[in-house]
């Protein structure tokens, strides 16, 4: 068993990150957890050499541009993304959330031979959240399925994914063309959420690394990486709403994993003794992506185990509910107490997770978006690396 099992519940000073570095646990894991500023000043970055050709990349919130030697390719076309003249050759999706998709369709629509790639799963949650014929069958015709640590040569572009943690199905995407490699990182976690693995760390050398600086942002912000603190965080207001709710309790959810995480949460609880009175259940499309998390995941992880059962009747005592801030479930309950999880649920990678991955990549150097960048960057100075940010 790993000896950093042993720090899960607590942040690591220097010298046990240190004790356990030379023990040989691995640094992008141990990172994570060290709060210790001057700890980071010590460290040195793992560099490469640059690109050879010029990379011009725009982003727009979520959403990023990328033109090189006469191709253009777009990445996670979200609600920001201008309507661009020239179709683009390549579409990547890192994962399904909207403000990553939702100008998917119209641009597949517009773009008869543009190909988008995404993984498999992700097609499955966009199957999903487009349900209608019409939709479904533009993104059979569009989307080519792409699996984890296979490449596949596109458009002159060796492509290959790596998992991103974060939300199930999330990619980051390395791009190799003509002797330079660029890294994409949309979204993504280094620890567990939702019963999700973090992201896997990316080998190899890199002209560019792009990373998306989403969440939270500054050094003391939530979450970190302890799964049973971030957990307690929200179990701590779900016995303070059973107080004034306690036969029943319905939580409303906003995002694709912001669920999946809380039942990770709830879970956890009845497995250590607490809540065990309750039935978990869902409704809407919380339960069909948590279908899609008990097919991918009951194997590899005790919270999903079981399939969840599914919210049908309001009436009955003694559950808790997760239902869809948006779903039909929502409006046929206005009578009942609902209470919103989004500011007690953290689904992004926190200020160390994306500091421990930023210098565990080889890279040159660094392009971050989607976030608020100033701490990070600052500090990715001092020690060393290249940072900048895209516009």
């Amino acid at each position: 068993m790993s000896e950093l099992l042993k720090y899960l519940n607590q942040p690591l000073s220097s010298a046990q990150a240190d004790e356990l570095l030379a023990q040989g646990e691995d640094w992008y894991q141990v990172a994570a957890r060290v709060w210790d500023e001057n700890w980071w000043l010590g460290q040195s970055p793992r560099n490469a050499n640059p690109l050879k050709h010029e990379w011009k990349i725009s982003a727009f919130d979520a959403t990023l541009y990328i033109q090189v030697q006469g191709y253009r390719i777009l990445v996670d076309p979200g609600p920001s993304m201008p309507n661009f003249i020239t179709a683009p050759d390549l579409i990547l999706i890192t994962h399904a959330h909207l403000d990553h998709t939702a100008k998917l369709i119209e641009i597949l629509e517009k773009s008869p031979r543009t190909i988008a790639l995404a993984s498999s799963v992700t097609f499955d949650i966009l199957c999903l959240l487009n349900d209608d014929i019409r939709y479904r069958k533009i993104l059979e015709d569009h989307v080519l399925k792409l699996e984890y640590f296979i490449p596949k040569i596109i458009c002159n572009f060796e492509v290959e994914s790596f998992p991103a943690g974060h939300v199930l199905g999330a990619c980051m995407f390395s791009l190799y063309h003509c002797g330079d490699r660029v890294l994409i990182s949309g979204d993504f976690t280094v620890r567990e959420v939702g019963g999700l693995p973090g992201c896997s760390l990316p080998r190899g050398n890199f002209g560019l690394f792009v990373m998306s600086s989403a969440g939270y942002a500054e050094k003391d912000s939530f979450p970190n990486i302890s799964n049973n603190q971030n957990h307690d965080f929200l179990l701590q207001k779900v016995f303070r709403w059973l107080e004034s709710s306690p036969d029943r309790l319905i939580l409303s959810c906003k995002s694709l994993g912001e669920a999946q995480e809380a039942y990770a949460a709830l879970v956890n609880a009845q497995r250590k003794g607490a809540l065990t009175r309750y039935r978990i259940r869902m409704d809407g499309l919380v339960y069909k992506i948590s279908e899609l998390y008990y097919k991918y995941l009951n194997h590899h992880n005790p919270v999903w185990k079981f399939l969840p059962y599914q919210l049908v009747d309001i009436d009955d005592g003694d559950y808790i509910g997760l239902i869809s801030q948006h779903g039909n479930t929502k409006r046929g309950i206005q009578d009942q107490k609902v209470f919103e999880v989004s500011e007690f649920v953290f689904t992004h990678a926190s200020w160390l997770e994306r500091l421990s991955l930023a210098l565990s990549i080889s890279c040159h150097s660094i392009g971050m978006y989607h976030g608020e960048h100033t701490s990070m960057k600052e500090l990715l100075s001092k020690i060393g690396r290249k940072v900048f940010v895209l516009d």
